[in-house]
């Protein structure tokens, strides 16, 4: 559309500059143009007077190279030729006229414009208050994001049908001054069903020891109060379990027989000293758990990308056979968590099929996790929380999670 314009006015403007040649060609060549007369003969020219000190002549004088001048003086000038207005003075309604006329000439060019851009620039975006948001990083294997009141959530799809469960994302203030904290944990706990002091929160320590929620005190008032531990299990549909993280890995499993639940936090030191093989024990004894019945959902943490490593560590990893293929040698040395939390489930008797890992780094994507790496000690905290549902056994468990 806006090609078509251009064409038809320069079309417009070569036919102007023809006949302004026409009529200009004398005081362009400085000498007479002679015309001829249908007999032949030479016609004199008429010689043009002197020019008035008032005329009106907005023109420039190498008119040629300027071929809208003409067309311009004649519109702003209630479309007399220049020739007409010479010789006389301009009426002071035609000085108002021509300030006028140009404002609104340039606001008319002005809108044509604007709309035009609009219709190349803005055609393809859509008014919708997605377009406002982020978009959510894409997690591996089967987990979805849900949305909550309070913001987005990660599930996973196979662990929703035996436990009711989510890992939290930075929307929710889990630390710091004590109201806003308050009020964030109960909008998790609401999440997963239950009132806030149904929710066990753990005190932790980066270690592999458990506590069982059934005998917990719940009804605490801050963190130092908070039972200390790194793994919490039950099979009680009124308890709420819950860890904390910023960069650790928070690990939920759900027996699909029993129903028993359990909540695990692991950094590096929890992995160390095998808080996810801890779990899976801790589940056995208490509730009679068979391994091969679990299902894990591992949520967001550092990922290899991120978590560099001083060469000193994997001496602390003595006791875990497998802990030579968590370390990634390159320019630096990478621990990789989400393998060493595979790998532990593997050797505590979990099915390969129901081991489920996020694989969202919190360092990668701070917009939405809280990375200690990262952000240091300033930043907030992740929660991953789960329930059990049915507090009782049952022997024949759904096959298809």
């Amino acid at each position: 559309m806006w090609s078509l314009f251009l064409f038809r006015a320069h079309k417009k403007d070569l036919r102007e500059r023809q006949c302004f040649a026409v009529r200009n060609g004398q005081q362009r060549s400085g000498r007479p143009h002679r015309l001829k007369a249908p007999g032949g003969a030479a016609v004199k020219p008429q010689l043009r007077r002197a020019r008035h000190p008032n005329d009106l002549d907005i023109a420039p004088q190498n008119a040629s190279s300027v071929p809208g001048a003409e067309r311009l003086h004649r519109r702003l000038l209630g479309s007399e030729s220049r020739g007409k207005v010479r010789g006389r003075i301009a009426p002071a309604g035609r000085v108002r006229d021509f300030a006028r006329r140009k404002d609104t000439l340039e606001k008319t060019i002005a809108k044509a414009l604007d709309r035009l851009l609009d219709a190349i620039d803005l055609g393809s975006i859509e008014a919708k208050a997605d377009n406002v948001h982020m978009p959510l990083p894409k997690p591996s294997g089967e987990f979805e994001w849900t949305q909550e009141a309070w913001g987005p959530a990660l599930r996973c799809s196979r662990l929703s049908p035996h436990a009711p469960h989510c890992f939290t994302t930075r929307h929710l203030a889990l630390c710091g001054p004590a109201d806003e904290a308050a009020a964030s944990w109960k909008k998790v706990a609401a999440t997963i069903g239950l009132e806030p002091q149904r929710l066990l929160r753990l005190r932790q320590v980066h270690g592999a020891r458990v506590i069982e929620g059934a005998g917990a005190t719940l009804e605490t008032a801050s963190h130092d109060e908070w039972p200390e531990a790194d793994v919490a299990v039950s099979n009680d549909p009124t308890v709420g379990l819950a860890v904390r993280v910023a960069d650790c890995v928070p690990l939920l499993l759900a027996d699909r027989r029993t129903g028993a639940v359990a909540a695990v936090h692991a950094g590096w030191r929890g992995m160390a000293v095998g808080a996810p093989a801890a779990a899976v024990s801790a589940l056995e004894r208490r509730y009679g758990t068979r391994p091969a019945d679990l299902v894990a959902a591992a949520g967001p943490s550092i990922g290899p990308c991120c978590y560099i490593v001083g060469p000193e560590l994997p001496g602390q990893f003595a006791l875990q056979p497998e802990a030579a293929s968590w370390f990634l040698q390159g320019h630096t040395l990478r621990l990789d968590l989400w393998r060493a939390t595979h790998d532990q489930l593997r050797r505590a008797g979990l099915e390969e099929l129901r081991i489920h890992l996020s694989k969202l780094c919190t360092a990668c994507h701070t917009e939405l996790f809280c990375s200690y790496r990262k952000e240091k000690a300033g930043t907030g905290r992740l929660a991953g929380v789960i329930r059990s549902v049915y507090g009782q056994k049952r022997e024949d468990p759904k096959e298809d999670a």
